[in-house]
């Protein structure tokens, strides 16, 4: 019996082996698909388990059969920019929070009704800018948004999405106050009772924010020291299975972030051999991440252990490879399933069957 079990768990690794070194492949499907917007800029999975797609035109959601198209500002044609949905997040109600170029948006996914949040110069209860390029809710239900040229900002409101309370933080000069000139490109926190940190990637390197006092500390990187920042253009912060963070900078390096006994912060850093931007970071395995690269870098296959890395790219002979190299978005849903927003299609890859597959935008 045992040699039977050792026989049979051998051919089980053998071909899990094959199939992780196979190339991916993608399949095509057609306009009829329905998907709306060329480029699919962001991708999130809700607590109901449909999929949601933010696009230059507005949000698509993917029931597993088909889309519904969701505009963001129905008063606009769907070619202005006003519609570019940036990021999508959920909270403890069921309503989406929806980051775009003309605000952030609270949606309720059944009735499809908008709540939306402009900035007024004359009103402190509003966002600091329009542009909302990130969103964290933490487990107080608090929305941490970033912004391209106002910094942070904290909202809270009630379930109805009244009475909203906007604070807004700057990480340059003596003081937290609100400055309308710094770039946040990307948002991080976790749930865990016991951690009141955000990281927080920026123009200008990584702050580390504490949510109770208030307080930050700003990572730089330092030519000097191999364990500081490799990079000050931070562009996504992502936390794995095993709980390690990773954070994706302008210039292709991939770092952890790590802490000493002393409680100080130190990086881990690998240049994945591209020098270009880190768009995205999703999870591949226990020991490797998926990144979202350019045109000139593709789909990117990063090893944790190792730091080797494989790239996967568009080939114009080959139907069955990666509809375009620039990759916007990645998302690894509750299956295993790995969305991949490139230019011009939503991919969509089952690791199981190495196998992807594209919904192609209505022109």
């Amino acid at each position: 019996m045992n040699i039977l079990k050792s026989f049979f768990l051998s051919i089980i690794l053998c071909l899990s082996l094959f199939a992780q070194s196979q190339t991916p492949e993608f399949e095509k499907f057609t306009p009829r698909d329905g998907l709306i917007g060329r480029d699919v800029e962001c991708i999130y999975q809700d607590s109901y388990g449909f999929m949601w797609f933010g696009t230059w035109m507005g949000i698509n959601r993917y029931d597993g059969t088909e889309f519904r198209f969701y505009e963001i500002f129905p008063a606009h044609p769907r070619f202005v920019s006003s519609n570019f949905v940036s990021a999508i997040t959920e909270d403890s109600y069921g309503y989406l929070w929806i980051g775009t170029l003309r605000g952030l948006i609270r949606l309720d996914p059944f009735s499809g009704r908008t709540l939306t949040f402009l900035h007024n110069k004359n009103n402190p209860d509003t966002p600091s800018h329009n542009f909302v390029t990130s969103i964290f809710i933490d487990r107080e239900n608090i929305i941490w948004f970033g912004t391209q040229g106002g910094g942070l900002n904290k909202l809270i409101t009630d379930p109805g999405g009244q009475n909203p309370e906007f604070s807004h933080y700057l990480f340059e000069g003596d003081t937290n106050k609100n400055i309308r000139n710094n770039s946040v490109y990307s948002v991080y926190g976790n749930s865990r009772p016991d951690n009141d940190l955000l990281w927080v990637g920026t123009a200008n390197g990584l702050i580390a924010f504490n949510k109770k006092n208030e307080q930050y500390r700003r990572y730089i990187h330092n030519p000097d020291d191999n364990t500081s920042l490799p990079s000050n253009e931070i562009s996504v912060i992502h936390e794995d299975k095993q709980g390690q963070i990773w954070i994706g900078t302008d210039d292709g390096f991939i770092c952890s972030i790590n802490k000493t006994s002393k409680g100080n912060y130190f990086f881990n850093n690998y240049l994945t051999d591209t020098q270009s931007k880190i768009n995205h970071i999703a999870d591949a395995d226990s020991h490797s991440l998926w990144l979202a690269g350019n045109i000139e870098t593709g789909l990117i296959n990063f090893d944790t252990k190792t730091g080797k890395v494989d790239k996967f790219f568009h080939d114009p002979e080959n139907p069955k490879s990666i509809h375009w190299n620039s990759i916007y978005a990645l998302y690894k849903d509750c299956s295993g399933i790995l969305w991949v927003g490139a230019e011009g299609a939503l991919n969509y890859f089952n690791p199981q069957k190495i196998k992807f597959r594209q919904f192609l935008a209505l022109p």
